[in-house]
């Protein structure tokens, strides 16, 4: 594996944190990184809206971040110090550590079916996993992305998943 391991730990919760796409977080730079706030650009949204999906940080995820190891660029850079590690990467060790066959898409799932259970706003989840979600004409009149809901919630999801290691 070339993969830096630090790196792919570190995006691996990182990901786990934001339930967001690999493509996502693998690509993933410090200037979109700002109080708290992970501003996914417009190119990388798989949903194809023009402006930033803005992500908030639970302090997990920010931890993952000082994990990482880098200072600017590219938060999880590869061996080589200069390209991002592979999108393969966090796949693959996750699924050496829990000995199955596992995706990083499937943590997403994992957040959409805690969220349901647990009774997380429906509609702040949905934002979450950055979905087109609903009728055109509620979304329409949504203009709200729920940061401080999904805060929360991402906290709330985070303090769940990790819960052996934040103690």
């Amino acid at each position: 594996c070339l993969a830096n391991p630090c790196a792919v730990n570190a995006a691996i919760i990182f990901g786990i944190c934001t339930a967001s796409r690999v493509n996502e977080f693998v690509l993933a730079r410090w200037e979109e990184i700002e109080d708290g706030v992970w501003s996914l650009p417009p190119e990388r949204r798989k949903d194809g809206k023009p402006f930033p999906h803005r992500v908030p940080l639970s302090s997990l995820a920010k931890k993952a971040l000082k994990m990482a190891g880098t200072k600017e660029g590219l938060v999880f850079v590869g061996r080589d110090g200069k390209k991002h590690i592979s999108k393969e990467s966090p796949r693959a060790k996750l699924r050496d550590i829990i000995c199955r066959p596992v995706t990083m898409h499937g943590c997403r799932s994992t957040f959409r079916d805690w969220a349901a259970i647990t009774r997380q706003d429906l509609f702040a989840s949905e934002i979450a996993l950055s979905h087109k979600f609903g009728p055109q004409i509620m979304m329409s009149y949504l203009r709200s992305d729920m940061l401080d809901e999904r805060r929360e919630i991402m906290q709330r999801w985070a303090d769940h998943c990790f819960k052996l290691i934040n103690k």
